[in-house]
């Protein structure tokens, strides 16, 4: 079990070895952390680098005038000497996590929260404090309340575009990796907040708006059994509009591809249901995603993010049909040849292939005249090490395979049986269910255990 102490239990033991034992400031840090890591202490969250023991940490000097600064009349603040203080107290929170936690302990969350509001109308100021407040709370998200949401709502509205987005950077900090936080700012009506906001958006605050959404509906937080990603998902996608938002920006900002990449991403995580994907693909958004495909045929991320887009739709029959009569499937095939070193495309590519192929011997006989035979095989060569594209791959040629067997000998011309039994070879277990299957299915020899080898008797009738 791991053991951790209070900043002050270090600074103390510290202390006792520069007067009791006549240590230097530094060798007796260095004793201090030897003795708690000896006992199995966590030090993470403590600052071990204070020599100068005469005097109070920098954080808490930088805490103290600002402390000073706030309790000021506001016409009698010296601006300068703020600023001057919040750059430092932002500078000491983004060296480490240690940092971060003495500055909470201080109380540097609330009063931080108290200068944003007090300097609302100077938005140089606001964005100072917002983004003081974004360094604190990087990796330390549970230090937001109520009062914090309100205030990151509140700068959302206004009409400093830098204000905005630094208070969208913020939101996304708070709800990485907290799920509570996260179903804090969907009752405080996050949602329909930034909906709105993607109505009229800039690049950057449609870029940023976009990565908020996301966050909104993860699902990365360890200490909750049950999170509410898909609740979030379809409040941003149906009740708010999100979908129809979304779709609208990508034909105004086509030629920004920061932006496009973000929209993709944004769309690809929010159609959780077959009637998101038949809404985005009315939209316009499956003849979007293959035009963005053809003009930035050579861009790794657009392809990638517009592939995992495609992938998704695919999950719905009837979007299915759609996106073979709009001859995505060459242009599928081409976009994963060209990437095929990208490992992250290429796994979302062999996706897309089982997904479309799921079920329909027509698109599984359309894909083997694309090549998908010799896209897979080679995939399969140049990727080896790589469990997931293996084992994704099996199940792909499995889709592709099952309800038309005469595909088979596409593959089994290609040598393919080798590179599946060198798959399980290479992986094992990992692999192992996945590629029986498709030797299987391919009708090539395969060994099958026996999962349960019992006689059944003296079982009670």
């Amino acid at each position: 079990m791991v053991r951790v102490i209070t900043q002050e239990t270090f600074d103390g033991v510290v202390k006792e070895n520069v007067e009791d034992l006549d240590m230097d400031p530094e060798e007796a840090i260095q004793d201090a952390i030897k003795q708690f890591e000896a006992q199995g202490v966590d030090l993470t969250n403590i600052v071990t680098t204070q020599a100068d023991l005469s005097q109070e940490h920098k954080i808490v000097n930088l805490i103290n005038q600002l402390k000073t600064l706030n309790g000021q009349a506001a016409g009698e603040v010296d601006l300068p000497e703020l600023k001057d203080s919040l750059q430092g107290l932002k500078g000491e929170c983004d060296l480490d996590i240690a940092h971060k936690v003495m500055a909470g302990k201080a109380g540097a969350y609330q009063l931080l929260l108290d200068l944003l509001e007090k300097h609302e109308e100077d938005h140089s100021i606001s964005i100072l404090v917002l983004s003081c407040i974004t360094s604190l709370m990087t990796g330390q998200p549970d230090l937001l309340t109520e009062r914090g949401v309100k205030a990151i709502l509140n700068s959302m509205k206004s009409e400093n575009e830098l204000v905005v987005v630094q208070s969208l950077k913020l939101a996304k900090q708070c709800c990485l990796r907290h799920e509570m936080n996260r179903q804090l700012f969907i009752e405080f009506e996050l949602a329909p907040q930034l909906t709105n906001l993607l109505s009229s958006a800039s690049s950057p605050v449609a870029r940023h708006t976009c990565s908020v959404l996301r966050s909104l509906i993860l699902d990365d937080d360890i200490r909750v059994p049950f999170g509410k990603a898909h609740e979030h998902a379809r409040l941003i996608a149906s009740d708010c509009g999100g979908l129809q938002s979304i779709s609208h920006l990508l034909k105004e900002h086509k030629s920004d591809i920061e932006t496009v990449n973000e929209l993709l991403q944004t769309l690809g995580a929010l159609v959780v249901r077959e009637e998101f994907c038949r809404e985005v693909e009315e939209a316009g958004g499956l003849t979007f995603l293959l035009e963005m495909m053809v003009t930035y045929m050579d861009d790794e991320k657009i392809n990638r993010q517009a592939i995992k887009l495609l992938k998704a739709l695919a999950g719905s029959d009837a979007v299915k049909v759609k996106i073979v009569q709009a001859e995505a499937i060459p242009l599928l095939i081409s976009a994963i040849s060209r990437h095929q070193s990208s490992q992250q495309l290429f796994l979302i590519g062999i996706l897309a292939i089982a997904a479309i192929s799921l079920r329909s011997p027509a698109n599984s006989q359309m894909l083997c005249d694309c090549g998908v035979a010799e896209l897979i095989t080679q995939g399969m060569k140049e990727h080896l090490k790589n469990s997931d594209i293996q084992k994704n791959c099996a199940l792909a040629i499995r889709n592709i395979v099952s309800r038309n067997r005469e595909l088979c000998k596409d593959f089994v011309d290609l040598n393919i049986e080798d590179l599946l039994h060198l798959s399980v070879k290479v992986h094992g277990a990992a692999v192992e269910e996945n590629i029986k299957d498709a030797l299987r299915d391919l009708g090539l020899k395969v060994h099958l255990t026996e999962r349960w080898t019992g006689t059944g008797k003296g079982l009670e009738q």
